[in-house]
């Protein structure tokens, strides 16, 4: 997991490097990490994101995100405990940028793309029934807010995501997990397309 995630931000900064190199000084690159709270659990968000400032006030990019998610879980008269899992996702990203002028810089924004889930195990509490979630893919989508001061980030965003099954170890549907999380980040960017110069 962890070479996978070192592997993953190397990607981003040589893509960063070659798709926003022609626009010097208007390209960068965020890194957010944060608090990712699913539907009755918890985990961590990582964020990497080149952009480009493509006029005043709109920025276009492309977030590379690793959530790391446990949660609670019910099916039918049975409480199911979850393992920690990931999941990566990949959305291109529009952001609507309120110049102030200042130091202060708020955007609200949005987020299309594909969501990639790990399996994931889970042990029922009352039986010894072991189940598995449906680790397909899904498209979804994310919506934004937040604020920027100087080279600094802080940002909050809920990802829409489509449910996915759960099965038993015999491939039969038992129950769904629902796939959408809220995650509230701080980071920073580095590279051009400073606001309110």
């Amino acid at each position: 997991m962890l070479k996978k995630a070192i592997c993953f931000v190397a990607a981003t900064l040589l893509l960063s490097n070659v798709v926003f190199s022609q626009d010097k000084g208007k390209s960068r690159v965020s890194f957010d990490l944060g608090y990712a709270i699913p539907d009755g659990g918890g985990g961590l968000v990582l964020y990497v994101e080149p952009a480009s400032n493509v006029t005043d006030n709109i920025r276009l990019g492309m977030r590379l995100g690793l959530a790391l998610l446990a949660k609670n879980i019910e099916t039918t008269g049975d409480t199911v405990e979850a393992d920690l899992g990931a999941n990566t996702s990949y959305l291109g990203t529009f952001d609507y940028i309120f110049d102030t002028g200042t130091g202060f810089v708020p955007y609200i924004g949005l987020g299309l793309g594909y969501y990639r889930f790990s399996n994931i195990n889970f042990e029922s509490n009352d039986t010894s029934d072991s189940f598995i979630l449906d680790a397909s893919g899904k498209f979804g989508g994310m919506i934004r807010t937040g604020f920027e001061s100087g080279k600094f980030r802080f940002g909050v965003d809920y990802n829409i995501v489509p449910d996915s099954d759960l099965k038993d170890v015999n491939g039969s549907n038992i129950g769904s997990f629902k796939n959408n999380y809220l995650g509230i980040n701080l980071g920073f960017f580095i590279g051009g397309g400073k606001w309110g110069r």
